[in-house]
């Protein structure tokens, strides 16, 4: 109900290099979530592991860029033996054992949040991994939906491979590798040429969350300083709150609203889009002109073991 009622997904095709070039946006910061998981899988397990056939599973917040349950299943496109790019699915699923039943709304570290998958194969060379699938089976409160779930994110990455394959097959992989740099190049020239209409000069806002879920009488802050220049927009979160660590020994915060840095990156790019070029479709390109700042630790950019969901 969750992906067919409220449309909670996100679905890309990817470059070799893991950035976007085209998407099916139902949660439209997805987009740019799957391409920042997809980069930072690589940096885990070494993109020169990837076999065709591989299917990965990654819902490790701090690299997937959004809570436990909005798992990531991704996969390599290989012709052969050459790698031509990725497709990526990303839903909300129901149950992979958080603490309470549903949404998580007052945890104070990741380890309440569920169990995480940090770029797991789900299957190997096109063969299941029953081990994983396994361990999600005894973990779920409703294991039967989360693995069907799971499972259709699996069809809906082997479709997006083979429908990408079949343009390999009919125009050859350099004429699709050229023609997916190709998109994202023209992505940017529209993104500069916006950029170039917008004022220039730096703005600067905060603002308050009502609480962190956990200490209700507390407010939390969010600073931004925007910078427009000939060359790029910068956001800069610096000043934003920082965590007060699960028992609250510090200053700040302590409850589950920061966001994973590639969720704090899909946001801005959200509104990047939004100022430059609302009306074509996302590419990766799109965003180069855009660059943002965060402090590791703040309400904008959760590390280890910060609650995030």
């Amino acid at each position: 109900t969750v992906v067919y009622e409220i449309h909670d997904y996100g679905v890309g095709i990817h470059d070799e290099h893991g950035d976007v070039v085209a998407d099916a946006p139902g949660i439209a910061v997805f987009t740019r979530a799957n391409d920042f998981g997809i980069k930072k899988a690589l940096e885990f397990v070494g993109r020169e592991t990837l076999r065709p056939g591989d299917i990965f599973l990654l819902n490790y917040s701090y690299w997937s860029s959004a809570h436990a349950l909005d798992p990531l299943v991704f996969m390599p496109i290989h012709d052969g033996d050459r790698l031509v790019g990725f497709a990526s699915c990303r839903i909300h699923v129901l149950d992979l054992k958080q603490k309470d039943p549903g949404y998580v709304v007052d945890s104070t570290d990741m380890y309440q949040e569920g169990i995480f998958f940090p770029a797991t194969r789900l299957y190997r060379a096109g063969v299941a991994n029953d081990d994983v699938f396994n361990l999600i089976r005894v973990n779920s409160r409703m294991p039967e939906r989360t693995i069907g779930d799971l499972q259709a994110q699996v069809s809906a990455v082997l479709s997006g491979a083979r429908r990408v394959v079949e343009m390999t097959r009919r125009y050859g992989v350099p004429v699709v590798r050229a023609a997916l740099a190709a998109i994202n190049d023209h992505g940017e020239r529209l993104a500069r040429s916006a950029l170039d209409r917008l004022p220039k000069g730096t703005w600067r806002a905060t603002d308050i969350l009502d609480s962190d879920g956990v200490e209700l009488d507390r407010t939390v802050t969010m600073s931004a300083t925007v910078t427009i220049t000939d060359e790029e927009m910068v956001i800069d979160w610096t000043g934003s709150e920082m965590w007060a660590g699960p028992t609250g020994d510090g200053t700040g915060f302590r409850g589950p609203i920061a966001l994973p840095l590639g969720k704090t990156l899909a946001f801005c790019s959200l509104v990047f889009k939004a100022l430059t070029t609302p009306e074509t479709p996302v590419v990766a390109g799109n965003f180069r002109p855009l660059r943002v700042v965060t402090q590791p630790g703040s309400v904008m950019h959760a590390v280890p073991p910060m609650p995030t969901f």
